[in-house]
């Protein structure tokens, strides 16, 4: 019984590990070859990442799906969006020719898609969510040496030096992201704790989430400081309405943690000039060139004209930031604060163009080799206006859910919190194609419902 239960906890954290595994991949690869060796740190990544994915896929299917007594109507409905988007990257690939990206893309979704849709099933099934989430304080300590080594390497790194290369081999976006998924982990699992938790355990959480804080804003990603503060208020909200006070204390030291950094970096940081720079390009009148001007109309006009030969936005923006530099809006889309503007003009103009059909699964991807950074854009992009419609539908549909069980449930509310920051990222960074998260969030929205009848149904099979 000893051993069962054992593994059990081990499949459990490799659970945790599944919502930021990329990252959690690389800062182990980092860890076993010191990083002294790219093309080994690179194959222990890839090793590892297909290790975790397989084993907790493989194990919720032959131990909870190939079994009898399941609702298998419910199970079906819940993995369908994981085999839709994989079909859809089929069609992708035959009808773009077996462009090499595109496969890339439907092993990526497979990797890091049917492990969370498996997590979804085995909490529902087995009605473990609670100690699932439980468990994020004790995967986070993994990462908390590569985060403190990582804090040290950000502390003196200039603007001038600044490569987005990241520490390790894990780019600063990387490492962010896996960073403010952590930080809502760890806060989720303060909510759900039971009471008798020991002082002990409730420091190491907020020790935790200040060392996530500190990387999230040292990371220099502007994306990923907005996902933390969404989560943050969302948490802060959540904690009042449920009176969990440790939590929110929690919460609280790390916007003090926040401000303490701001004055204590160097102000030669790059994270922080970053931070700032697009509060200043805003005042400056940036984001009026990007979004409406005849310099900006040129551009698009060049970047579209360049995609119908084959080159892709990034490409032709340094064509033509290398032939005119006094160009605002070249200047803008190349140094990368405004760029997701030109993304979205591009995402919303080719959705006006075809509204009915709009440019095909990974249309926009294939056209101007770069995807929005907009799921909700891609979708209007390349299914037109009648299936980015239904996609910001479901959307909404799964928000009101997630709203509805946590008023009820602070495992849910937990939940909410982590979803908080994917949300944010898929607005800023999201591909469409490569959302795990929301395919998660759909799974587990599905089982939800008859998840105590399902287990009751488990416990007879048993």
């Amino acid at each position: 019984m000893k051993v069962a239960r054992k593994s059990v906890a081990l499949l459990e954290y490799m659970m945790i590990i599944a919502f930021i595994l990329n990252e959690f991949s690389n800062v182990m690869s980092f860890y076993l070859t010191g990083n002294t060796d790219e093309n080994m740190r690179k194959l222990i990544s890839w090793a590892i990442t297909l290790l975790v994915s397989a084993g907790i896929t493989c194990y919720v299917m032959f131990t909870w799906i190939l079994q009898k007594g399941r609702d298998w109507k419910r199970i079906i409905i819940s993995i369908s969006p994981l085999v839709f988007t994989v079909l859809v990257l089929m069609y992708a690939i035959f009808f773009h020719q077996g462009e090499g990206f595109i496969i890339k893309e439907l092993i990526w979704c497979l990797l890091y898609g049917a492990p969370l849709v498996s997590v979804a099933v085995y909490s529902k099934i087995k009605d473990r969510l609670k100690e699932i989430i439980e468990k994020g304080p004790g995967a986070a300590l993994i990462m908390m040496p590569y985060y403190v080594m990582a804090i040290a390497y950000f502390w003196n790194v200039k603007l001038e030096t600044y490569t987005g290369d990241g520490y390790g081999g894990l780019g600063y976006l990387g490492i962010g992201y896996s960073a403010v998924v952590l930080y809502a982990f760890i806060f989720a699992a303060l909510l759900v704790a039971n009471k008798k938790r020991k002082i002990m355990w409730n420091s190491i959480c907020l020790i935790e989430m200040l060392i996530c804080t500190w990387v999230i804003v040292l990371s220099g990603s502007r994306g990923v400081l907005i996902a933390w503060a969404a989560s943050s208020i969302t948490a802060v909200l959540y904690s009042l309405f449920r009176r969990k006070w440790i939590a929110l204390t929690g919460n609280l030291a790390c916007v003090f943690g926040v401000v303490a950094l701001i004055f204590l970096v160097p102000s030669s940081n790059a994270a922080i000039i970053r931070q700032f720079s697009f509060v200043s390009e805003v005042k400056n009148g940036d984001l009026g060139v990007a979004m409406d001007s005849q310099e900006s109309d040129r551009l698009l006009g060049y970047i579209e004209e360049n995609a119908q030969q084959g080159i892709g936005m990034v490409e032709s923006a340094n064509q033509m930031f290398y032939k005119d530099q006094t160009n605002n809006a070249v200047v803008s889309i190349t140094n990368g604060s405004m760029a997701r503007v030109y993304l979205f003009r591009l995402a919303i103009e080719e959705g006006l163009r075809s509204p009915f059909k709009g440019l095909g699964p990974m249309g926009y991807q294939v056209k101007y080799k770069i995807y929005p950074h907009n799921i909700f854009l891609e979708a209007f992009a390349d299914f037109g206006f009648i299936g980015g419609l239904m996609f910001v539908v479901i959307c909404l549909w799964l928000v009101f859910k997630f709203l509805k069980f946590a008023l009820k449930d602070p495992t849910w509310g937990g939940l909410l919190i982590i979803m908080c920051t994917h949300a944010v990222r898929y607005c800023f960074s999201g591909n469409l194609y490569l959302s795990p998260m929301l395919l998660f969030a759909i799974a587990i929205v599905c089982l939800e419902k008859k998840h105590k009848e399902i287990s009751t149904d488990l416990n007879n099979v048993r």
